[in-house]
């Protein structure tokens, strides 16, 4: 059977956002898939059953982001079908030149800078874009609310939230405390977590307890982060990674009992969904998450425990677990969040918005 066409265009290199890969996977049974996207250099993800064109890059910041808006727009011309575009500034650009064509835009997160002059330009500019696309998709419309979108906007808007996959497991082992924390290592201040686990392990020196660190550096995190370990003397309990791909993932989620969402409460991050925690959970994992907005909407006394974004408040949540680690059942946390997985997001919501 002839399958319908669907062209994914996003400024980041494939696989570097988790979305659209889980997308490609299930899309890929319904639709004929073509992503088009940055340039890398790093080992780039399996594509089995959809494809991947890697435009052409070079020269500085500015040269590079003409090239691409120019290789898109020739995609765009000569392309038949449904197209998705995951927001980058001024990506209407491509609405405006080829108004025919169905255009869906949608919009993983928004200005997450710490200047609050800055993130309201950037909100600003976001808020004008989208509305000259047929559709308009986002994360959570908790977010879509931080917008200000005029009042006589017509393009419908829909929630596509985030997701995980569902890792399958035999069961959990609770004999010790083995946490972990996936993301980026830059502005999230992991190293109160650090400094709550040392305050933990003062209180409880015999308990049996690694804490794994996979993040993505900016400016030498983890050599900062070692430093502090060595500092409090508990160096020989926490691993770190250089980031991974996600591929590469899975066993650490399989092998470990808690994992950690330290988000920082601020006014950027709290509407905005965290990735990790919906993986941590659909992997049956308990989940140490700050109290943000977001992550009320996921935490519950089955799958984890709220805490503020300080060292005192980490280490009385990592107490708590530890007290109540009996009462946790691995494989009712992930049933807490099936709904949530990839599989389900896709068929059941992406497809809709696709097609309707």
């Amino acid at each position: 059977m002839k399958k319908n066409k669907l062209l994914i265009i996003q400024s980041d290199p494939f696989g570097y956002l988790t979305d659209s890969l889980k997308w490609c996977e299930y899309l890929k049974e319904k639709y004929e898939v073509t992503v088009i996207c940055q340039n890398t250099k790093k080992e780039k993800p399996t594509t089995n059953g959809f494809h991947v064109k890697y435009l052409k890059s070079f020269g500085n910041r500015q040269m590079r982001g003409l090239l691409f808006v120019i290789q898109c727009l020739l995609n765009i011309a000569l392309f038949k079908g449904t197209i998705l575009i995951i927001y980058f500034e001024h990506c209407n650009i491509f609405k405006l030149i080829f108004p025919w064509k169905k255009m869906i835009v949608d919009i993983r997160t928004l200005s997450i800078s710490p200047n609050f002059k800055l993130r309201q330009e950037a909100d600003v500019q976001l808020a004008k874009d989208i509305q000259t696309f047929d559709k308009i998709s986002i994360i959570s419309l908790k977010l879509a609310k931080r917008l200000s979108i005029p009042a006589n906007c017509k393009t419908p808007i829909y929630e596509l939230p985030l997701g995980a996959d569902i890792i399958e497991f035999q069961n959990k082992d609770y004999s010790q405390l083995k946490l972990l924390y996936v993301g980026a290592l830059f502005g999230r201040d992991i190293d109160k977590t650090i400094i709550g686990v040392s305050a933990f392990l003062k209180k409880h020196p015999d308990t049996t307890l690694e804490y794994t660190v996979i993040g993505k550096e900016r400016h030498n995190e983890i050599h900062d982060l070692k430093q502090l370990t060595r500092k409090l003397g508990i160096e020989s309990y926490i691993n770190f990674i250089p980031g991974l791909p996600h591929s590469q993932l899975t066993e650490y989620f399989k092998s470990c009992n808690i994992g950690v969402s330290f988000i920082p409460m601020t006014e950027y991050y709290n509407f905005q969904p965290p990735t990790k925690t919906f993986e941590y959970i659909l992997a049956g994992m308990i989940c140490l998450a700050t109290n943000t907005e977001s992550n009320k909407d996921i935490i519950t006394t089955q799958n984890g425990i709220l805490h503020n974004d300080t060292a005192e408040d980490f280490a009385n949540a990592l107490e708590y677990v530890s007290a109540h680690i009996s009462d946790y059942n691995p494989h009712a946390i992930q049933n807490s969040l099936t709904n949530y997985s990839w599989k389900n997001i896709v068929n059941n919501i992406l497809v809709p918005i696709i097609e309707t």
